[in-house]
């Protein structure tokens, strides 16, 4: 199993209940203890967007101007600098279905005005149980992600036994889908879900640059992994967004 950022305690509490059912977990930057949304300035327009006026806005946005759709939102998503954001920005921009990605992701924001709100609430008081996990489990998380802070895997960390983690260096809420090391980032995931949790260490990911489909796993053995991507696009709602 799979989670990202919010669906972290639900598959969090899944494989603490149903071991059975939980083979190995993955979970890529996601919330694992009390977790409190933006307030202020950034509260509002979150709450915007998720309207049905911010998606029409954001849909107007994608298609009149992607690229500072993107630029926007690596820049809400990560605590990177000026020059790390242009150039992420840009890399993302150079390749179809990174970029198609990050502007599906951005068209499901609206519409979850009351998802959102029970989030907001549920996620102040959590209490996870972490320690009951017997699943092998990978966490995954960018160093600089501006969404749901590090100290959430390094969390789960301490508290899951057997658990490993892949630090992705300087890593936004998306590095999985859109670091220029995401391919390796995957082919690591793809290797622990295939059931060797062994090539999934304590260390980083493989140096930057967008590697090749045939590369190497953290133990230096050659590993052939697809692309996610290409899942998160394959299909799409009748909204336009991004299935899983």
């Amino acid at each position: 199993m799979v989670c990202w950022s919010g669906v972290g305690p639900a598959a969090y509490q899944l494989a603490a209940a149903q071991p059975e059912r939980v083979r190995a977990l993955v979970a890529c930057a996601a919330v694992s203890g009390s977790y409190a949304f933006a307030t202020g300035v950034a509260s509002i327009e979150r709450s915007l967007m998720s309207s049905g006026l911010g998606g029409f806005v954001l849909h107007a946005i994608a298609d009149h101007a992607p690229k500072s759709l993107i630029a926007s939102t690596v820049k809400e998503e990560g605590h990177l600098t000026g020059t790390e954001a242009r150039e992420l920005t840009e890399h993302i921009w150079a390749y179809e279905d990174t970029r198609d990605f990050v502007l599906g992701l951005s068209a499901t924001l609206s519409g979850r005005r009351a998802g959102l709100k029970n989030d907001q609430h549920r996620f102040l008081d959590l209490d996870l149980p972490l320690g009951s996990l017997g699943s092998p489990t990978l966490l995954v998380h960018g160093t600089a992600d501006g969404d749901v802070g590090p100290e959430h895997s390094e969390r789960a960390l301490g508290a899951i036994a057997g658990s490993e983690i892949l630090r992705v260096d300087r890593g936004t809420h998306h590095c999985v889908w859109t670091d220029p090391t995401a391919e390796g980032i995957q082919g690591r995931i793809a290797d622990h879900l295939r059931g060797h949790p062994q090539l999934a260490t304590r260390h980083g990911p493989a140096p930057a640059g967008r590697r090749p489909r045939a590369q190497r796993g953290a133990a230096g053995v050659k590993v052939q992994s697809r692309c996610l991507i290409p899942l998160m696009n394959g299909e799409r709602s009748r909204s336009g967004s991004p299935t899983l």
